[in-house]
């Protein structure tokens, strides 16, 4: 019987994750900035069972059976047929449970690698979703979890883009800016987060490339100008005392969990000694309207 893994260094150690995963510059640049782009071979996300070609075809799948209840898992009460989760974005969500292929993005070394170095804590997914804008959208800019009030709060996650198409300046591509994830308070307590920021700068990238994200950087999506797609996978880690934008445990059907790897339900949360969460999924859209007395204009990712 193989070891029940019970902790992050545990788990990083057995999917092969060490402190030469990333390199110095990496970790020193994603510290500065708030984000960090990885290129990654076709022959390295082979090596990691990955097939771009097949994650296309599965969303696709995806996408044809759910229509436009894509993405209601944890958001069973509000997202029907007729209200769609985002009106303007085709969506996937519990990734983990529609099929092994999308189940592999949740180990890939340089996340998880990223991901602990940010938060330097015990870890665990907190969702993995796929979203795709469609033509003429918009998106204001926004965090992923409740902004922080002062500098000994910790960061509460990362957020992984996997381009499973290429992006490009015309088909909605993504946009950060650096540096925002030391801010305090929400975007905007400091501008209109549909206006251009200043300093905001728009990564371009091949299909194949991570984007790994402080989840309090300021960042949003841009007008898809052709219609072309731009699929994209997200890999949401958070910290392990927080609660999980989609409930593992509940969510999980019985034949995925048996076919997890030891790694896998720690990573998910889904042990048997793993806190069981009341809510079906607790995102940033309700800390938002709290603040603010009002729906924030997109939902989690």
């Amino acid at each position: 019987m193989s070891h029940e893994i019970n902790t992050t260094r545990e788990a990083l150690d057995a999917l092969g994750v060490n402190d030469e995963t990333l390199s110095q510059e990496s970790k020193e640049f994603f510290d500065e900035n708030g984000f960090l782009v990885i290129p990654m071979s076709e022959s390295r996300l082979a090596a990691l069972g990955i097939d771009l070609q097949e994650q296309r075809d599965l969303v696709q799948k995806w996408l044809d059976l759910e229509g436009p209840l894509g993405g209601r898992e944890g958001k069973e009460d509000t997202v029907t047929a007729a209200n769609p989760l985002e009106p303007n974005a085709k969506r996937l969500a519990n990734m983990v449970d529609k099929e092994a292929a999308f189940r592999r993005l949740v180990t890939i070394p340089e996340v998880l690698a990223a991901t602990h170095h940010v938060l330097k804590d015990e870890i665990k997914l907190s969702s993995l979703n796929m979203r795709e804008p469609a033509p003429g959208q918009n998106q204001r800019k926004h965090i992923e979890w409740a902004p922080r009030s002062k500098d000994s709060d910790p960061y509460a996650g990362v957020l992984t883009f996997l381009f499973i198409d290429d992006s490009d300046l015309e088909n909605g591509p993504l946009q950060v800016i650096p540096g925002t994830h030391k801010k305090f308070g929400w975007p905007d307590d400091y501008f209109d987060p549909f206006d251009t920021h200043p300093d905001e700068i728009t990564l371009t990238a091949p299909a194949g490339t991570l984007v790994c994200m402080n989840v309090h950087l300021w960042h949003g999506g841009t007008k898809n100008l052709s219609g072309r797609r731009r699929r994209t996978q997200c890999i949401n880690f958070r910290r392990r005392s927080l609660p999980q934008l989609l409930n593992q445990k509940r969510y999980l059907s019985p034949a995925t969990a048996n076919q997890l790897t030891s790694a896998e339900r720690y990573l998910l949360a889904t042990r048997d000694e793993d806190p069981i969460q009341e809510a079906a999924g607790v995102g940033v859209a309700a800390m938002y309207a709290e603040a603010y007395g009002k729906p924030i204009e997109k939902p989690d990712s």
